[in-house]
């Protein structure tokens, strides 16, 4: 065991402010799409290169907290099966509430975003809606794979915003772009 290297990670677990407190910065690791147009490349995952689509299960406002479904793990949620409870019991607010608990499905893909290929790769999260969109256009035989670092085809992104779209958060529709961009540097 080395010793040095022991007393190191103690350290830094016992001071977490150390090194100046410096936050990281989540836009070098997330991208989110503001309002406009922006062009990705989907790009292949290195987690499973035969799908660049992470699914992952969430929990929203439960003591004003974001949390990680379990049954993302395997496990049994506790929140899932209280909700199941609440819809056997036939009462309408029940049903309600029991919707609210339920976990929503996010989704995170590796993208390079055009105009920020600096940046590297970036993990975009959206929605059910956006994730059937996109299987959609890979779903397409003139489209095909288009995450495809050579051979693939960007994705343009139109976002507009709540005053526009008539909801209360932004939207995007997306479109496959018919030409191909190399991506040289990956």
């Amino acid at each position: 065991m080395d010793l040095s290297s022991i007393k190191s990670k103690l350290a830094a677990l016992q001071n977490p402010r150390q090194g100046g407190g410096q936050k990281r910065d989540m836009s070098l690791i997330l991208w989110k799409p503001t309002v406009g147009k922006h062009m990705v490349r989907l790009v292949p995952s290195v987690v499973d290169a035969s799908n660049p689509f992470r699914e992952v299960y969430v929990h929203y406002g439960i003591g004003n907290r974001t949390m990680i479904a379990l049954n993302n793990f395997g496990e049994k949620d506790p929140i899932v099966e209280f909700a199941k409870q609440l819809k056997a019991s036939g009462d309408k607010e029940n049903w309600s509430l029991a919707r609210k608990l339920e976990p929503k499905m996010r989704v995170f893909a590796p993208v390079i975003v055009r105009g920020e290929e600096e940046k590297g790769v970036r993990l975009w999260e959206f929605g059910k809606q956006v994730y059937q969109e996109l299987l959609s256009i890979a779903d397409d035989p003139d489209v095909g794979d288009y995450t495809d670092p050579i051979q693939g085809r960007d994705i343009t992104i139109e976002t507009t915003d709540p005053a526009t779209n008539g909801t209360s958060y932004n939207q995007s529709k997306e479109m496959v772009n018919r030409t191909t961009r190399c991506i040289y540097y990956l």
